[in-house]
């Protein structure tokens, strides 16, 4: 009797326990369904971060002062500036076609856009004609690159960030600087000659090409006359020594700019 009592004890102590784990399980369960769900966090690089700049903030000199070229791209990217073939998951800079988003507003490069940037109202790429902000946005800046003749632009300090912007300019237009409709200037003995700033291309592509000239300059055409334009090609690829070919890649875009804005000295 004592035995059966025991057995009887320790049924119903064992009965306590799996009721009691089937309630905790039930509760467990019921504050499983009713829980908050959490987010999950993945740490990656975001290469379409919101734009840092907005086009409402033209006209503000000290702001454009402040643009970088990776704002710029930000903006490019706002505004559908994408590069042909860019990878999908690619960085903002191999994604943003930024050379073009520049063109919108008749800018070549960075320098220009910041300057129209802060000198003008600018509008979505599309509502106003290029034409529209076809200004003379000279500076003192400007005025220290020097003119057609001068080489002060050769001593302006290059950054980083120059170089970044001038590598897909210069790639786009180191081939078809030539075909642009440059004048002709007459010299003796019946030759003609480009103007200045030709010549101050044709120097930085040598010297991005084949490197410091460590050639003799030439004297004289085939029929002995003074060599007027060999001279001058040979003499202001000489004015880049010690450049590197991304220095010299600026230096192009600078020049080049300089010559778009001095149509009347520079084409036809």
């Amino acid at each position: 009797m004592l035995l059966r009592k025991k057995k009887d004890k320790k049924q119903t102590n064992s009965s306590h326990t799996h009721a009691h784990t089937r309630a905790r399980a039930r509760a467990q369960e019921h504050e499983h369904k009713h829980r908050p769900h959490q987010m999950v966090q993945f740490s990656h690089v975001d290469n379409s971060s919101p734009t840092i700049i907005t086009l409402d903030e033209s006209e503000d000199k000290a702001r454009a002062r402040e643009l970088t070229l990776l704002e710029c791209q930000q903006l490019a990217l706002e505004y559908n500036f994408v590069k042909e073939n860019a990878p999908s998951n690619g960085t903002v800079q191999q994604r943003a076609d930024v050379v073009g988003f520049f063109k919108q507003y008749g800018a070549n490069g960075l320098s220009q856009f910041k300057k129209k940037f802060g000198s003008m109202k600018l509008y979505p790429p599309g509502e106003k004609e290029v034409e529209f902000y076809s200004f003379s946005c000279g500076s003192d800046e400007d005025d220290d690159l020097g003119g057609s003749n001068g080489d002060a632009f050769l001593k302006k300090p290059i950054s980083k960030e120059d170089i970044e912007e001038a590598i897909p300019i210069y790639e786009e237009n180191k081939g078809s600087f030539q075909k642009l409709s440059w004048k002709y200037i007459k010299r003796p003995g019946g030759q003609a000659i480009r103007p200045p700033d030709w010549y101050k291309l044709d120097g930085a592509v040598a010297q991005v090409e084949k490197g410091d000239n460590d050639t003799e300059c030439p004297m004289w055409t085939s029929n002995g006359s003074v060599d007027y334009g060999g001279k001058e090609q040979w003499e202001w690829w000489l004015k880049y020594k010690g450049k590197s070919a991304d220095e010299s890649k600026v230096l192009f875009v600078r020049v080049l700019e300089m010559a778009k804005k001095n149509k009347k000295e520079n084409f036809y």
